[in-house]
């Protein structure tokens, strides 16, 4: 299915672990029932994992999409191509947790996930990702406050491990992900090799499935890219390819 997600560790309050009675509705007074809401569990090899209704935190949807407008109040093209992608309601938010066979712990950690829309849209849900990112650390603050009230206090994040993903504006619409290794990909049964990479659905819409685009940016910005500096709105607004 693809997509990207970023995730917030932390602890959740233990009141989230017990079983909660759902306000009855007519169907429940109907038919004499009470319903409760638990904590979902799944089993995965050695680990069980967790998943605890996260409702309350679905504003944080809007405050992202908000800051997102106000820090980028003129977007670029390729700004607003990842604009639409996100209005296409593709943020998930899910407070989740696992935990090894024998261990004692949870580890819980908000997720905040976005679609690859079955592979068409990899790379908006990488930008994506990346910019919920930087959101957190800009108003980290205000986040916190807000996940402490639902019973969930964010720790330090581990490093991350993976090098920094990068992004370059495309001239009509969306971004480019940049990498620093060669990827090999096939176009009309060719094999060749790009630093970029962009949206299945940014291949389908040019008549040679973007090959003419991605020699394009391998030729004029692969060099400047090499710098490791990402050239999206939000990390480089005075940014004009």
């Amino acid at each position: 299915m693809g997509g990207s997600a970023y995730q917030i560790f932390g602890f959740l309050d233990e009141r989230h672990l017990e079983q909660r009675q759902i306000k009855k509705n007519i169907a429940d007074w109907l038919l004499g029932r009470q319903r409760f809401l638990k904590p979902k569990e799944f089993k995965a090899g050695n680990m069980t994992m967790f998943e605890i209704p996260a409702e309350e935190l679905a504003p944080l949807k809007t405050e992202f999409f908000s800051f997102l407008r106000k820090t980028m109040p003129t977007p670029w093209m390729a700004t607003t191509g990842t604009f639409d992608y996100l209005d296409l309601d593709v943020m998930t938010i899910y407070m989740r947790g696992d935990r090894s066979t024998g261990a004692e712990d949870i580890n819980w950690y908000l997720q905040l996930t976005f679609s690859g829309c079955a592979g068409m849209a990899q790379v908006s849900s990488d930008v994506a990702a990346h910019w919920v990112e930087i959101w957190y650390k800009v108003e980290r603050t205000k986040i916190q406050e807000r996940l402490e009230r639902f019973g969930f206090r964010p720790q330090q994040n581990p490093p991350d491990e993976e090098p920094a993903v990068t992004f370059f504006p495309l001239p009509e619409c969306g971004y480019a992900e940049f990498s620093t290794e060669l990827q090999e990909m096939f176009i009309e049964e060719e094999e060749y090799s790009f630093h970029f990479a962009f949206d299945s659905s940014v291949e389908e819409a040019e008549p040679d499935q973007g090959l003419a685009l991605l020699q394009r940016l391998e030729t004029g910005f692969a060099s400047l890219m090499s710098d490791g500096k990402c050239r999206c709105q939000l990390c480089s607004p005075d940014f004009r390819p």
